[in-house]
């Protein structure tokens, strides 16, 4: 698996917090299974999901050179490994 960070409103948190406490999962398996749901349900085809994510990603021009691999920026500290 591939760690991200995604932000929600605190509605949308809750909503998913109580989606995994209902169903004796993690949070983040909550966020897969609905997320996979949302996407079969769409119709789209993975090539369909695949481009807007590339196209998403291209939009981000600005930030840290080592964001992805720089666990300061988000927990404000280097993370022991």
């Amino acid at each position: 698996m591939i760690r991200t960070q995604v932000m929600f409103t605190p509605t949308l948190k809750s909503q998913i917090n109580n989606f995994a406490r209902e169903r004796k999962i993690s949070f983040s398996a909550a966020v897969r299974e609905l997320t996979t749901h949302a996407l079969k349900s769409s119709g789209q085809s993975g090539d369909d999901v695949t481009r807007m994510l590339l196209k998403l990603a291209d939009s981000a021009t600005e930030g840290p050179s080592d964001l992805a691999a720089n666990d300061s920026y988000i927990y404000g500290k280097k993370a022991s490994k």
